[in-house]
C-alpha cells in the first residue's frame, strides 16, 4: 500500500481511539506509526502502530476493546 493509504488507516485507528477514551485523555496517547512508514518506504506491506501513554494512568483493555470496535466495524477481520 502507498504512505498514502497507511497514513489513512493510521488517522482511522486514531479516531477509533479518541471515540473510545474521548478527547480529554486521547491527548495523553502517543500513537504513531512505525515500521516501513516510519522509515520513509514509498510503499508499505502493513501498518505497525505503536500505542503509548504520555502520562503514567495505565488503562486496561484498551488494545481488546479496540479490536473489538475495529471488528464491529468491519475494519479488521
Amino acid at each position: 500500500m502507498t504512505r498514502k493509504e497507511a497514513e489513512a488507516i493510521l488517522n482511522y485507528v486514531k479516531e477509533a481511539i479518541k471515540t473510545m477514551v474521548g478527547a480529554k485523555d486521547f491527548q495523553n496517547f502517543r500513537i504513531e506509526a512505525c515500521g516501513s512508514y516510519r522509515r520513509g518506504k514509498k510503499m508499505c506491506g502493513d501498518v505497525d502502530i505503536l500505542i503509548s501513554r504520555k502520562d503514567k494512568d495505565p488503562r486496561s483493555n484498551l488494545l481488546i476493546d479496540l479490536v473489538e470496535i475495529l471488528n464491529k466495524q468491519k475494519f479488521i477481520v
